[in-house]
């Protein structure tokens, strides 16, 4: 397998037998946080820290009430897991409980609900469910592929026979592995680093079957079938961690689990299907820039549920680079466009780092307060997070900007979350961390 920097997939080259690249040097910053040993495998929670006394305040007892209740969740797995939830990682999600209750609360039957950072479309999967005609924007276009598999599913030929095309993928896989056969394509040393070798060439064949199949709705399913898996054989602990460790798959084990999570979408597809209260309601999800919603139309919108990046916590286009590249999407807009990313703060005074985020998170607002309509609504999840080493409050600098943008801030529930990352835990001294739901209405 020859090792070299490809933009995407690459195809057609003849494979030879390569020299294992050398193990990158860890940065300042990661030597400086990583622990030895290295943390154990989990999986990620939505709000996996919930609990705790719910604060609110602002002129809305119905906001505020809404809010309270929205936050007032369980650390349940079985609720975060339900039906297509539980079916692909991501980073951050908003709780889907918290989700419904958003929804439920601040919108009716027929409504328009809208979320610019729409991630892994858990918002949107609710909307959609509760009758609400939803509409996903992400900068990530694997959030938007994500959110189109979840809510529009699969037409009932490609349903009915996914997993017989997925067996047959997996039994042309098996047949190359005790083959010992070659690599298809060309791997860098970003994948020889991430995977053991054994995993690379079976993922090498399943990806190989999926590019033979036709473009359509089969093809992309698989596709993010193989995304769900990524992580699962790498050698990384977890998404938003770029250490590896050691990890022991026994051969075949990633096309076993190709088979087994192809039939799992199936079925989580089929049980959010049915509770589906109108399917006539109209969803979408498509690419984009939370700053510049101009295919959104003007006063179109009655809710807004979101919830935002949080400004120096998480590098999304980081934690997603091997799916983005295994998947062959295209990755340069989403590199530019993300918003809040930690790469981008991490070197930064806290002025200049704050002065970023009011400027690329003010233009989100502003095109918020565009496209609701009158007497709409606008419910932000935000934590606190640490810029230059000091803390950022959330829920100030947003009804600021909120202000700014003529929008009026009717209620806030907080609810006081821990902070992990060890090199500006003193930055929360004085007051702890919190975590935020912003409710902003236009009058």
């Amino acid at each position: 397998m020859k090792i070299s920097k490809p933009a995407g997939r690459p195809h057609g080259a003849k494979p030879k037998k390569p020299k294992l690249a050398p193990r990158p040097k860890a940065s300042k910053e990661e030597s400086a946080e990583a622990p030895a040993p290295l943390p154990e495998r989990r999986e990620r929670r939505a709000l996996s820290h919930v609990g705790g006394k719910v604060e609110t305040k602002g002129p809305d007892a119905h906001g505020s009430a809404v809010l309270a209740h929205a936050f007032s969740v369980r650390a349940d797995e079985s609720a975060t897991m339900r039906h297509v939830h539980g079916f692909h990682s991501y980073p951050a999600r908003m709780h889907p409980e918290t989700a419904a209750r958003l929804v439920e609360g601040l919108s009716k039957a027929g409504d328009t609900v809208l979320d610019p950072f729409c991630g892994s479309g858990t918002v949107i999967v609710e909307a959609h469910r509760l009758g609400r005609r939803a509409l996903g924007i992400d900068a990530n276009p694997l959030a938007v592929e994500l959110t189109r598999l979840k809510t529009l599913g699969l037409g009932t030929r490609e349903s009915a026979s996914l997993v017989a095309t997925a067996e047959q993928i997996a039994e042309d896989a098996d047949s190359r592995r005790l083959a010992k056969a070659k690599p298809l394509r060309l791997y860098g040393p970003e994948d020889r680093e991430l995977f053991d070798t054994h995993v690379l060439l079976e993922l090498d064949s399943l990806t190989h079957g999926i590019d033979a199949l036709p473009r359509g709705e089969m093809k992309r399913a698989l596709l993010l079938v193989i995304s769900s898996l990524l992580t699962k054989v790498s050698k990384q602990p977890g998404d938003t961690t770029a250490r590896t460790a050691p990890r022991r798959l026994r051969s075949g084990f990633t096309i076993e689990l190709f088979v087994k999570k192809t039939a799992e979408l199936v079925r989580r597809l089929g049980e959010y299907q049915a509770l589906v209260a109108d399917k006539r309601v109209e969803v979408k999800a498509a690419p984009g820039d939370a700053r510049h919603l101009g295919k959104v139309r003007a006063n179109s919108v009655q809710l807004v549920a979101t919830s935002p990046p949080y400004p120096g916590v998480y590098d999304y286009f980081s934690h997603h680079a091997t799916r983005l590249r295994w998947l062959d999407l295209e990755s340069e807009r989403f590199e530019r466009f993300e918003i809040g990313a930690r790469r981008h703060t991490q070197k930064r005074t806290f002025e200049s780092a704050l002065g970023l985020w009011k400027s690329d998170f003010g233009a989100c607002i502003r095109e918020m307060a565009r496209v609701l309509a009158p007497g709409g609504a606008a419910a932000l999840v935000i934590a606190d997070s640490a810029l230059g080493g000091r803390a950022f409050r959330a829920d100030d600098v947003t009804a600021e900007l909120a202000e700014a943008a003529g929008l009026e801030l009717r209620a806030c529930a907080s609810q006081a979350r821990p902070h992990f990352h060890l090199p500006t835990q003193a930055a929360f001294r004085g007051a702890p961390r919190r975590e935020h739901l912003i409710l902003l209405g236009k009058s």
